[in-house]
């Protein structure tokens, strides 16, 4: 049964996907030729939640379910880094749940996949370990300064099942140096969706977006104790959804 699910399943995200790619080459054309460059950049990353939020919300419905909570609907947070744990390689596509432009800060590998890795890299996505910490600093400032936000997964690697890595400081660096909110991302379920041999499973993905943290309050921490703190704050989110799932 899990094996027709997974055929199932890909078979549609694949067939979507070759379906909206002529679509996507044509506007793409059309946008960079008309539109100033700023906006042709907003739309690209906004074309990007879309798809995702089809597949995550659409396609995979009712095998798999994503559920959404904003604990702070009403904060005024952008620009903003957006930091979220990392569970699965569907972590990316979880971030279409949120009404913003966001670059994501990944590693190389999503852009060695067909289609999506070109769509990316014209996004502007950000492969961390192709950049001296300089020159990905400067990227991530400049791309606030625009009013994007940035989306990051600072374990580096997937935990999996397993307990949460420890995190990487670089984008705490980077978001103290442009004095933006810093807002932590729980997300709990997906362990298994997919697993790291891209085996789906069913079931019910959570997602919290949590207070953000502003920087009148990180001003006086430096970025291992920001990391550190952020971290703490989305480890004892999770324990609090665990209780609640059993």
């Amino acid at each position: 049964m899990n094996r027709l699910l997974n055929i199932y399943i890909y078979s549609l995200i694949v067939t979507y996907t070759l379906i909206l790619y002529p679509f996507f080459l044509l506007s793409f054309i059309v946008i960079c030729l008309f539109l100033p460059k700023r906006l042709f950049y907003r739309f690209l990353r906004r074309f990007i939640s879309w798809y995702g939020l089809f597949i995550i919300k659409v396609l995979v419905f009712p095998f798999i379910k994503v559920k959404f909570v904003d604990l702070a609907p009403n904060e005024k947070i952008t620009p903003c880094v957006f930091i979220m744990n990392h569970k699965s390689a569907s972590d990316p596509y979880l971030l279409a749940c949120l009404p913003y432009e966001i670059v994501q800060v990944v590693n190389s590998w999503p852009f060695k996949i067909p289609i999506l890795g070109f769509v990316a890299k014209q996004a502007g996505y950000l492969s961390v370990k192709e950049m001296s910490y300089r020159e990905f600093e400067t990227a991530i400032v400049k791309l606030l300064s625009e009013n994007a936000c940035i989306g990051a997964f600072p374990e580096g690697t997937r935990s999996g099942e397993g307990e949460m890595g420890q995190f990487h400081g670089a984008v705490f660096r980077a978001a103290a140096k442009a004095k933006v909110p810093i807002v932590p991302l729980c997300v709990m379920g997906n362990e298994r969706i997919p697993t790291k041999k891209f085996v789906l499973h069913r079931g019910t993905i959570k997602i919290r977006k949590l207070k953000a943290l502003y920087p009148e309050q990180y001003i006086n921490m430096t970025s291992f104790q920001l990391k550190n703190h952020i971290r703490n704050i989305i480890y004892d989110e999770l324990l609090k959804m665990k209780n609640e799932v059993n």
